[in-house]
């Protein structure tokens, strides 16, 4: 079984936060290692999606925050902001967010894909650093060069 609860901070972070990293901890791992790097973006991606890794990818790697290896991710991230839009785009033409069924008024399908998407959405936002929240725990401060968070969190 794995370990319980959220994934927790690269060791780099628990220092700089005066916690204890860890790889201090008792029979922890190692930390692994990557080179900052953005990666190109798969050929599948929609115009929408392809749009979102244009805003998002060049700042993360601007702050060294993301590596090669993180392509699949951030690909999943996007696509899921195309659906997004894609479903935001089908309910505003909806004239209501319930229909009628066999059973009486349920939830619109246009409505239920928005939702969907708008859940998968923020959950992979907070994967890729893009929600305010993930930003401010990492404190990731904007600058020109990299800031000493965005230097060390992928050694």
């Amino acid at each position: 079984m794995g370990a319980r609860g959220p994934v927790g901070f690269p060791d780099k972070v628990h220092e700089l936060h005066g916690t204890r990293p860890r790889s201090t901890r008792r029979g922890a791992a190692a930390s692994v290692k990557l080179a900052p790097a953005a990666p190109a973006p798969p050929e599948w991606l929609s115009e929408a999606a392809r749009a979102e890794w244009q805003r998002l990818v060049p700042e993360l790697d601007r702050q060294g925050l993301v590596a090669v290896v993180d392509q699949p991710i951030l690909a999943a991230y996007c696509a899921s902001v195309g659906v997004l839009e894609r479903a935001a785009t089908e309910l505003a033409d909806c004239d209501s967010i319930t229909v009628e069924g066999a059973r009486g008024a349920v939830k619109a399908p246009q409505f239920l894909a928005w939702r969907d998407a708008s859940m998968l959405t923020a959950t992979l936002a907070a994967k890729v650093f893009a929600t305010p929240e993930t930003r401010v725990r990492l404190r990731v401060a904007e600058s020109e060069g990299l800031s000493p968070i965005a230097q060390s969190v992928l050694d």
